[in-house]
């Protein structure tokens, strides 16, 4: 059987693809010129891309070819440095020196600028590691023990053995390194640790309430069994309240995980964060083709459907004028956004259990309630 001769593709613009066979261009006909070769018909779709996407396009075809110009421009540099000095041994010229430095010419507008953060900025990536680190450790302690979650819990290890990684080779080189944030050896340890430890027996099943106080529990109907929410493990609850690895109180979890304890049909709740991140997917992705996709798919994991019924519910009339999605849509301001966590000082490593904010879940408010109890009877023991 005849091989059929591959197909390259050269995009010259964003909109005209041009296709070549064997080396040859066609023509608009699909015909290969200078040659008797008939090719295979193929049929491309046109991509036609719009702002900023064209121009983010263009803008990197233009970097990449100046970059390829420079480099043709330094080889042939380096080609005639060489022959000349090949030439110079021929002649046995004892002039010649075997360790000479080959000049080469760099032309500044063909050399990208490197990106540097200033202070302001690089304080600003440390929080956002440090919170990055607690939230990875929360969801593989949440997931290693359902089978439904292995792969939640084994991609969270490898991002957190990877910021290890990432520090540990600048460190090697004797350069500082923004991976090496305060809480992320000891949040590879506590997952050492937790691996170590033998699992606990599984919890027996509630036993039903009487009957005498039967009638006095309420009834879980579909509508408030959406707003419930599965407790945390006991176990699990304990480490994040009791260690200094989780340095924001305002990240930690309110409910387990796993998918078989919640309902089936669990009600959309957007929270204050999540309507900023749909402000900002709304400015940065104006024009673009289906932002709405966009925004639903890599900022808020929710469903296409979903996101676009809350946007109109929260532009309309009876919305609360001050929310931030109705000022954006009416004003085209971006408000100031809600600060979701306060910003923790490497120094300052205490756990949860011992910090004093108004976001903190209800569960971590309790144990501290019990600890401020249990604190003066161990101390009068001791």
């Amino acid at each position: 059987m005849k091989q059929t001769p591959p197909l390259l593709l050269f995009p010259e613009c964003t909109h005209c693809p041009v296709l070549s066979v064997n080396g040859e261009s066609l023509g608009n006909n699909g015909g290969v010129r200078d040659r008797g070769v008939k090719p295979t018909v193929v049929s491309l779709a046109v991509l036609s891309f719009e702002a900023p996407l064209a121009g983010m396009l263009t803008e990197r075809r233009q970097t990449v070819r100046k970059q390829y110009e420079a480099l043709q421009q330094r080889r042939a540099l380096q080609d005639t440095t060489n022959h000349h000095r090949d030439g110079v041994n021929l002649k046995d010229t004892p002039s010649a020196q075997p360790n000479t430095i080959t000049s080469v010419l760099v032309l500044p507008s063909r050399v990208c600028p490197a990106l540097y953060l200033d202070y302001n900025q690089k304080l600003q990536l440390q929080q956002q590691i440090q919170q990055h680190v607690q939230l990875l450790t929360q969801v593989h302690l949440l997931c290693r023990r359902v089978d439904a979650l292995n792969h939640e819990a084994s991609i969270t290890k490898h991002y957190l053995e990877e910021l290890q990684q990432f520090a540990t080779r600048q460190e090697e080189l004797f350069l500082p390194t923004s991976f090496r944030v305060c809480n992320l050896q000891g949040a590879l340890d506590l997952l050492q640790e937790v691996e170590q430890r033998a699992e606990p027996p599984p919890a027996p099943p509630a036993s039903p309430a009487p009957a005498a106080f039967r009638r006095w529990l309420p009834t879980m109907t579909p509508a408030t069994n959406s707003h419930a929410f599965p407790l945390l493990p006991v176990d699990t609850a304990w480490l994040f309240a009791t260690r200094p690895i989780f340095l924001y109180p305002e990240l930690l979890p309110i409910c387990s995980l796993d998918p078989a304890l919640h309902a089936r049909h669990q009600r959309s709740v957007y929270t204050a964060g999540e309507d900023g991140l749909i402000v900002l997917g709304l400015k940065h992705f104006e024009g673009t083709v289906q932002s709405d996709q966009l925004i639903s798919t890599y900022l808020l994991c929710k469903s296409r459907w979903n996101f676009k019924k809350h946007v109109r519910e929260m532009n309309g009339p009876r919305a609360p004028h001050n929310n931030v999605i109705k000022m954006f849509l009416t004003q085209q301001v971006v408000p100031t956004l809600p600060v979701a966590c306060s910003r923790v000082q490497p120094g300052d490593q205490r756990p949860p259990v011992d910090r004093n904010t108004s976001n903190m879940p209800n569960w971590l408010k309790v144990i501290q309630i019990l600890i401020s109890h249990l604190k003066p009877a161990a101390e009068s023991t001791n």
